[in-house]
């Protein structure tokens, strides 16, 4: 896998990132797509390209401990 550094995610993306994971703990995350994480966070696909380079990211970046309380 390609690594990428990521830039500095603005708090109002990170804010919407419990969305993400919602997502990922209810369809995993090979079913799971960019598209699908845009629409239910509210942030353009291309806006979530330009600071994550892929759902991996974007997962990783999801808030710790948001998976024990669901």
């Amino acid at each position: 896998m390609k690594v990428v550094s990521m830039r500095h995610v603005p708090a109002q993306i990170a804010a919407r990132l419990p969305a993400a994971a919602e997502l990922f703990a209810d369809r995993g995350l090979e079913d799971t797509k960019v598209e699908d994480v845009a629409t239910a966070t509210g942030v353009p696909k291309a806006t979530l390209y330009y600071y994550f380079a892929g759902k991996e990211q974007i997962l990783r970046q999801c808030p710790a401990g948001w998976w024990a309380l669901r």
